[in-house]
């Protein structure tokens, strides 16, 4: 069973984009959809030593459009948990490990530079800009956020009207709450960690 749906899987996000060529109709649209699962994450904030030094996080659903005439686009996830670790031992356990969930989670950028290569993978690099906001711990919290101005690339799978995300990095600046930071980081696809972790997992033959 498990073998299975990792093989639907592998077809979906690997093999689907060859079928995809010969839709030249679809290909030719001027709005693509982008989407994936949702995404593994962590990154590193500067300077170090201001409470949001190494940050992880994870989120459910980014779905947006994409214009492929100018490759500027927008997307939105309404669920991303965020966890921050400060490298200060000076700070007592709950303030070295705290975060929470946002429930308003958006993004505009413009793929200033696309390449497409082999059956329908595309690379691209271009400015972006992010903002998350309304955190949920024990409560709602309207004064917490996360805005990030900067530069991304990343790959990703072509299927005509479809792209589907597989990772990207950033590079930039990060203002949470009011702190002022610089940012590196990259998020990767939950379906793609899971078929590679599986199929990097030692097997036992008999």
């Amino acid at each position: 069973m498990k073998k299975g749906l990792l093989a639907i899987l592998i077809i979906f996000v690997f093999a689907a984009p060859v079928f995809a060529q010969d839709e030249p109709m679809a290909i030719m649209s001027p709005i693509v959809v982008n989407f994936n699962a949702g995404n593994f994450g962590f990154g590193l904030n500067f300077p170090i030593n201001n409470r949001h030094d190494f940050e992880a996080h994870f989120s459910l659903i980014n779905i947006g459009v994409e214009s492929t005439v100018t490759n500027i686009g927008m997307s939105f996830s309404p669920f991303m948990l965020v966890t921050w670790m400060s490298l200060d031992d000076s700070y007592n356990d709950s303030e070295l490990l705290f975060g929470g969930i946002f429930l308003l989670n958006a993004m505009v950028y413009w793929n200033v530079f696309n390449y497409t290569f082999g059956s329908g993978f595309n690379f691209f690099i271009g400015p972006f800009a992010s903002a998350n906001y309304l955190l949920v711990e024990d409560d709602f919290f309207f004064d917490n956020y996360i805005f990030t101005l900067g530069v991304q690339m990343g790959l990703r799978t072509n299927h005509g009207r479809f792209q589907y995300n597989l990772f990207s990095f950033e590079l930039g600046y990060r203002n949470i709450n009011g702190n002022h930071n610089y940012y590196i980081g990259g998020k990767f696809d939950i379906v793609t960690v899971a078929i590679a972790s599986v199929f990097s997992t030692p097997r036992r033959w008999r």
